[in-house]
């Protein structure tokens, strides 16, 4: 399962359902922060920090977790 900040980043670029959550890949992030980051003009609604906070969660995930690409996350509300 990953971190809540993850979920909500998810959630804010509709990667995942707020109320159903999802399964998600590393590349994942990874493809969200390279669209966000190239398109920041169309993400200005969100946070302003949204490229530099995909970058930081892929570089997270992949540097300081080892992660592949590929492995699966399971994001998910916990009631």
């Amino acid at each position: 399962y990953a971190f809540s900040y993850y979920y909500d980043r998810a959630v804010d670029t509709d990667m995942i359902d707020y109320e159903k959550g999802g399964i998600l890949k590393v590349e994942d992030f990874e493809r969200k922060a390279r669209e966000v980051c190239d398109n920041l003009e169309n993400f200005t609604s969100g946070s302003p920090f949204l490229c530099m906070d995909l970058s930081y969660i892929t570089a997270l995930l992949k540097d300081g977790f080892g992660f592949a690409d590929s492995t699966v996350l399971q994001a998910a509300v916990l009631r």
